[in-house]
């Protein structure tokens, strides 16, 4: 599918316009692809990441581990922000506080669909209305160096995939007027930036760099956005279909046998929302469009595994990686839910019940309940990811004390790569005896 597309953007108000935000000339786009998501029909919100007939058992998880835990911080954590009035920083600050405002209405309304607090939903879209003023979806300002305005950044996408979410939950404790704006907003402050300059000056040019979190985040996000406003926004099918080809790019520069150039911390930063996006979107098209047949998606979960340290508390320290299962639980709940894959709901499990807010709704949806983990002691015991040429062998899986030994071969086509190329790391009786 390396198809070449040609996009244009008809300004103007969205609502009565076709929001031609992607007035996308359908050149060279897949058609069975773009006409399969053009007739999908979602039905009533919610439908992004749960259904209303899926509410009782959603409610469920909240009595079970480990995602009553996680519901404990959801709850926790909403009541924590309705306790103090909302107020926001001016001026030139509030630039940075739009990443944290993104993860807080997706924490606020979570809270209220499982827990009916009417607080929380009144919270949310009192943010909400605070981020519809901001004059862009941005963590940085302009830079003196680069084109005037501000550039698109992986907060532009991720503030529209979070409104695009509140939008979805709250649908009911929305105003016709304020759904409006709502869309208008996404598309014009998320979505259209995204699409519009995605590679076409030196400031975007991360949206073509396939092996590097930004972009194929940024276009899973995007694309979960647009289905939103499907049946809503005539160009919502466009945007979808032009994230989809987007993911799949980034697919086919992945490797096969699962591993992640980045390492551990950006790996799951890089492939959590794409993963949900692929398989919702083969759900919403009834399998026509069915993405999620790849071998990268389908092993991996062991990447994760392999660099697992004995204490099972981190990850290998390679790389730019300095985290543990909690920051990949959700993409592990996706991966085990989606193909019931054991192994990887073994290590979602360990993580899950401390995902960050913003890993939530994926996490605490996504998480089958009714599959059984299994540890991976019939797994081999080393593995060569010949993608990135890193290795891991260890003596056991299930001591502490087991020694664990790890190299990092690679090369440099990747964003946080860190020079460290032949590196080594080894741990042994519980303790970091060579660190990278």
């Amino acid at each position: 599918m390396r198809s070449e597309y040609y996009h244009r953007f008809t300004g103007g108000v969205v609502g009565a316009l076709l929001l031609a935000l992607c007035a996308t000339d359908a050149r060279g786009m897949e058609n069975n692809m773009l006409d399969a998501i053009r007739r999908v029909q979602p039905g009533p919100h919610p439908y992004l990441f749960f259904q209303a007939g899926d509410l009782p058992e959603l409610r469920a998880k909240m009595t079970v581990s480990p995602t009553r835990e996680m519901w404990e911080r959801i709850r926790s954590y909403a009541d924590r922000l309705i306790a103090e009035p909302f107020a926001p920083p001016e001026g030139a600050a509030y630039v940075r506080f739009t990443r944290e405002a993104a993860g807080q209405i997706r924490g606020l309304a979570l809270a209220y669909v499982l827990g009916g607090d009417e607080r929380h939903a009144d919270r949310a879209i009192q943010e909400v209305e605070w981020l519809l003023g901001r004059e862009a979806w941005v963590e940085n300002p302009p830079r003196r160096d680069r084109k005037p305005g501000y550039a698109p950044d992986r907060v532009t996408a991720t503030s529209g995939y979070a409104v695009a979410q509140v939008y979805d939950m709250l649908y009911d404790r929305l105003t016709p007027e304020q759904r409006q704006r709502i869309r208008q907003a996404v598309l014009e402050k998320s979505i259209k930036p995204i699409v519009n300059r995605g590679g076409s000056d030196a400031s975007t040019y991360w949206l073509k760099w396939y092996t590097g979190n930004w972009a194929d985040a940024a276009y899973g996000e995007i694309g979960v956005a647009a289905m939103a406003f499907l049946g809503e926004e005539p160009g919502a099918a466009d945007i979808v279909a032009f994230a989809a080809e987007n993911v799949q790019r980034a697919l086919e520069a992945a490797c096969r046998d699962g591993g992640w150039g980045e390492g551990l911390l950006y790996y799951s930063v890089a492939w959590g929302t794409p993963t949900y996006f692929l398989h919702r979107l083969r759900k919403l098209t009834h399998g026509e469009v069915d993405l999620t047949d790849h071998p990268f998606l389908k092993n991996t979960h062991l990447f994760p595994l392999y660099f697992l340290m004995p204490g099972r508390a981190t990850y290998a320290r390679i790389g730019n990686c300095s985290t543990g299962p909690p920051h990949s639980a959700h993409l592990l709940a996706i991966l085990a839910a989606e193909y019931q894959n054991a192994h990887a709901q073994w290590l979602a499990n360990l993580g899950v019940g401390n995902l960050a807010p913003a890993q939530w709704i994926a996490g605490y949806t996504r998480y089958d309940r009714n599959l059984e983990a299994k540890p991976p002691l019939d797994l081999p015991k080393a593995k060569l990811f010949r993608g990135v040429n890193w290795a891991a062998f260890r003596s056991g899986w299930d001591n502490p004390d087991d020694v664990f030994f790890t190299f990092k071969g690679g090369h440099g086509n990747w964003d946080h790569i860190h020079g460290d190329f032949n590196s080594f790391t080894l741990n042994a009786y519980g303790a970091e005896l060579l660190v990278d």
